[in-house]
This record gives structure tokens, C-alpha cells and sequence, in this order.
């Protein structure tokens, strides 16, 4: 099987002076993966399964503003493993109608 797919129920964010950390959970509330945000000057590891089995990816910190974003305002959100090596582990959402748009509380956009 080339990729794993879980859907993302939960997150939590910590900041650090350094740079940042999401906790991604499933429905279980199980912490499926950790994505760790680096200065844009470091070089990115691969992505990989951790010996406890959680999977960790890594981005620049530029990046944590759009993924926070697709977290918060995204349903449904996926992580998606590439089980075949390389560094094709991912983020995603659910497939969405074109030109969907934002609607505002009183229901126009």
C-alpha cells in the first residue's frame, strides 16, 4: 500500500522561541503525527515514523500561519503517509466545490 490515510480530529499548537509544534490527533484522540516547524535557513528532514509509531514532518516557519489556517478553518482535514520512503507525506483537506467562498455570519458573502 502506497499511502496511509488519517483523518485529523484534533490539534494542539505550542510555540517556542525556536520555532513551533502542531500535534495532530485522530478520532481516538491517538497522536498520529507531530509537525514541527524550523528557521527557514535549516535544511528539512524527511518525513518518518517515529519508534512510537507517530508519524513527523517537517516545515519552514514561514508555513505555520497556512497550516494553522487549513487546521482551523478546513473539515475535513487528512494527513496522508507515503509508506514507500522519499518525503511524500502530506497534509491535506477534503475535496471542496470550486469558488465555495467564505460566508459571512448573517449568511451572505
Amino acid at each position: 500500500m502506497a499511502y496511509t490515510t488519517f483523518e485529523i480530529k484534533k490539534y494542539r499548537i505550542a510555540l517556542f522561541s525556536s520555532g513551533a509544534k502542531v500535534n495532530l490527533y485522530d478520532i481516538g484522540g491517538v497522536n498520529i503525527g507531530n509537525l514541527y516547524f524550523r528557521p527557514e535557513s535549516e535544511a528539512l528532514p524527511a518525513a518518518y515514523s517515529d519508534e512510537q509509531g507517530i508519524y513527523r514532518l517537517y516545515f519552514h516557519r514561514s508555513e505555520l500561519r497556512d497550516v494553522v489556517d487549513m487546521l482551523r478553518n478546513e473539515a475535513p482535514a487528512y494527513l496522508h503517509v507515503w509508506d514507500l520512503g522519499g518525503n511524500n507525506t502530506h497534509l491535506s483537506t477534503g475535496r471542496e466545490p470550486v469558488g465555495e467562498g467564505e460566508w459571512a455570519v448573517d449568511g451572505r458573502r
